[in-house]
C-alpha cells in the first residue's frame, strides 16, 4: 500500500499536467478548428485557378511558403514557452499566408450569384464521380473496422500499419501526379488522339516508378 501511494504521489503531477494539456486542447480545438476550416474554404475558392492555368509552379511555391511559415512560428513559439499554443497559431499562420498569397497572385474573386444551370453541368458530371468515392471509401475502410472489431485495437494498429505501409506510394505519388494530369486532360479532352497520347505516358511513368518501389517494399 505504501510503495502504491508513492508511486500515485510521484505520477501526480504528471498525470495532473497531462489532463491540463488535454484541457487545453479540447479548449482550443473547437474555435481554431473552425477558424482552420473557414480559411481552408477561402483557399479552396481561389486555389483552383492556378491549377486550372496549369501554374503548377506558384502553386508549390505557396504551399511551401506556408509550411516554412508554420514551422517558423510553431517552434519560435514553442521555444518561448507557448505550449500547445504554438502548434495552434502555427496552423493559423500556415493558413493565412497560403490565403493570402493565393488572394494576391489570382485576380479572380467569387460573386454572390447562383446559376442552376452551372450547377447541373457540374452536378450531372460530379455526381457519378462522388458516388464512386463514397463507394471506395467504405470498400477502403470496411476491413478495417471488421478486424478492429473482431480481433481488438492492438491487432488492429499492426493490421493498419502493414496495409498503409505499400499505400505509401499510391496514396503520395500517384494522387500527386493526378492532381497535376487532371487539368492537363480537361484542357485536351477535344483532342482524343492527344488524350490517349498524354494518358498512355501518364501510366506508363507511374509504372516505372511505382512497380520498383513496390518490389522494393516486398524484400
Amino acid at each position: 500500500a505504501a510503495r502504491a501511494q508513492l508511486l500515485e504521489h510521484r505520477a501526480g503531477p504528471t498525470l495532473v499536467e497531462a489532463q491540463n494539456v488535454a484541457d487545453q486542447i479540447e479548449v482550443l480545438s473547437k474555435p481554431c478548428l473552425a477558424a482552420g476550416v473557414k480559411l481552408e474554404f477561402l483557399h479552396a475558392l481561389s486555389s483552383p485557378q492556378l491549377i486550372r492555368r496549369l501554374n503548377f509552379q506558384r502553386f508549390a511555391v505557396i504551399g511551401m511558403a506556408g509550411t516554412v511559415v508554420r514551422s517558423v512560428v510553431t517552434l519560435g513559439l514553442v521555444l518561448t514557452g507557448a505550449g500547445i499554443w504554438g502548434v495552434v497559431w502555427g496552423m493559423l499562420a500556415e493558413r493565412l499566408t497560403t490565403l493570402g498569397a493565393v488572394v494576391a497572385v489570382v485576380p479572380w474573386r467569387p460573386r454572390r450569384q447562383f446559376a442552376w444551370s452551372k450547377f447541373l453541368e457540374l452536378f450531372r458530371f460530379s455526381r457519378n464521380l462522388y458516388g464512386n468515392n463514397v463507394v471506395r471509401f467504405f470498400s477502403a475502410n470496411s476491413d478495417f473496422l471488421l478486424v478492429g472489431r473482431l480481433l481488438g485495437a492492438e491487432a488492429l494498429g499492426f493490421y493498419q500499419f502493414a496495409y498503409n505501409l505499400p499505400h505509401l506510394v499510391l496514396d503520395y505519388f500517384t494522387e500527386t501526379v493526378s492532381e497535376i494530369v487532371f487539368p492537363v486532360y480537361c484542357k485536351v479532352q477535344d483532342d482524343l488522339a492527344r488524350f490517349r497520347r498524354g494518358y498512355a505516358k501518364t501510366v506508363t511513368f507511374i509504372s516505372l516508378v511505382t512497380f520498383p518501389l513496390m518490389a522494393g517494399l516486398m524484400v
